[in-house]
């Protein structure tokens, strides 16, 4: 008779989960941890206010059709056609209208309401995350022109990816004029005194306009540069807001 061992007795096979607990468990692992709720939020709020925006975006251009009656009626129904396609560039499966929706609402955003590359940026991997969902939207965005069956995401289309790289070099642009601004008034300023610098003067009329004033005397150079000693005497400049232009706004960066 032979005796049982431990090195002949097989172990019990251990129990997993099914394929589909697996795949479940899989895919909650990735939406819980891979970004952080933080993050998840913010995307959040980026595709909610633009899907507020494009709403608002087509019951404006709807108004308008209303009350255009230079259209033929062929024009008025493929407007309204174009329209009803627009309405549903920000749904989870995009459309032909997607990538110009998303340009448009960066374009709101960022040049016309004045945001920086942040918030383009925050849009684009918003609706990129949207659209990331489904397999057959992730990757390169190509549009097939005679089926227009879509593929890729169109927070990847090249047009998109050249707005938002244009924000971000207007951005680098504000960013070299402050500088060089900054740079201007440190060196002039630098030794301006309460004596020199008299603050909210007003204009004369009729308007009566809020300013600084200035005055600098004997300044290095001037005498070397003017040729004559009359600028040793000095000169008062008025200093007025430049509010379109913040980066070389002296009376705000002196007053700061």
């Amino acid at each position: 008779m032979v005796k049982k061992t431990s090195s002949n007795i097989k172990a019990p096979v251990k129990s997993v989960s099914n394929i589909g607990a697996l795949e479940a468990a899989r895919d909650k692992g990735k939406q819980d941890h891979l970004l952080s709720q933080r993050t998840v939020e913010g995307y959040n709020r980026y595709v909610l206010r633009g899907k507020e925006f494009l709403e608002a975006l087509i019951a404006s251009k709807k108004a308008e059709l209303e009350t255009e009656r230079s259209l033929s009626d062929e024009d008025r129904t493929k407007q309204h056609e174009e329209l009803q396609e627009l309405s549903k560039a920000f749904d989870p499966s995009p459309n032909t209208q997607s990538v110009r929706a998303l340009e448009l609402y960066i374009t709101e955003k960022c040049f016309s309401q004045g945001c920086g590359g942040n918030t383009a940026s925050g849009i684009h991997d918003g609706f990129k995350k949207l659209w990331d969902k489904i397999d057959r939207y992730r990757g390169e965005y190509h549009i097939d022109e005679d089926t227009l069956r879509i593929s890729g995401s169109p927070a990847n289309a090249p047009s998109v990816g050249e707005l938002c790289r244009s924000v971000v070099n207007r951005d680098k642009g504000k960013d070299v004029a402050r500088n060089h601004a900054e740079a201007i008034l440190n060196s002039e300023t630098s030794t301006i005194g309460n004596r020199h610098y008299k603050r909210n003067c007003e204009g004369p009329d009729p308007y009566h306009i809020l300013h600084d004033e200035v005055y600098l005397v004997n300044r290095k150079g001037w005498i070397r540069q003017s040729g004559n000693t009359s600028a040793a005497t000095g000169r008062m400049y008025e200093v007025y807001d430049q509010k379109d232009t913040p980066a070389i706004d002296m009376r705000f960066h002196v007053q700061r």
